[in-house]
């Protein structure tokens, strides 16, 4: 990426004035509250990892977030479940999410299911047909976009049927 795109990216991670980079605070939090189980249904293994991380800022925001990963056993699918509550006075409006994920798993056979009407690149452009991947370019910078979301409650799917997997869910 050249400069102007990395300065571009981290100005968008801007809220009521303030920095908070690419990852923000909560990408170096340890966990609180963990747990793991298994469950047994119709002959499937089921696991899942759950647990807490706080983002807190006096006498800023007060956030909570509770994530859980879910997996069965032999499966090609994997569920994460994120649920951020706000548990202080001060409302905020920046929540950033990224994931990275790569080849096979992403390729012109894979979609992506989110409900959002548009999303832009990092140059503020609208980026049409965004839900249908493209196959990878050797050498290629990487793809970035921004969705505008019409929900506060997201259910996020990416599913490549050319695989057979039953792709990444998140909640």
């Amino acid at each position: 990426k050249n400069e102007a795109q990395n300065n571009l990216q981290e100005d968008r991670a801007v809220d009521d004035n303030r920095q908070f980079g690419g990852h923000g605070r909560i990408s170096n939090t340890p966990a609180q509250e963990l747990s793991w189980k298994t469950e047994e249904e119709n002959n499937t293994l089921t696991m899942s990892v759950s647990g807490k991380c706080r983002i807190v800022s006096a006498p800023e925001e007060n956030l909570l977030l509770a994530r859980t990963v879910v997996s069965k056993l032999g499966g090609t699918g994997l569920l994460l479940r994120d649920k951020v509550t706000n548990i202080g006075f001060k409302s905020t409006s920046l929540l950033l999410y990224h994931c990275n994920f790569g080849f096979p798993f992403l390729s012109g056979d894979t979609v992506l299911s989110m409900p959002a009407d548009k999303a832009v690149d990092l140059d503020g452009n609208i980026v049409p047909d965004f839900q249908k991947l493209k196959n990878p370019i050797d050498l290629n910078e990487d793809t970035v976009i921004y969705p505008a979301l019409n929900s506060n409650s997201v259910n996020i799917t990416l599913f490549n049927p050319a695989l057979g997997s039953s792709g990444l869910g998140y909640q």
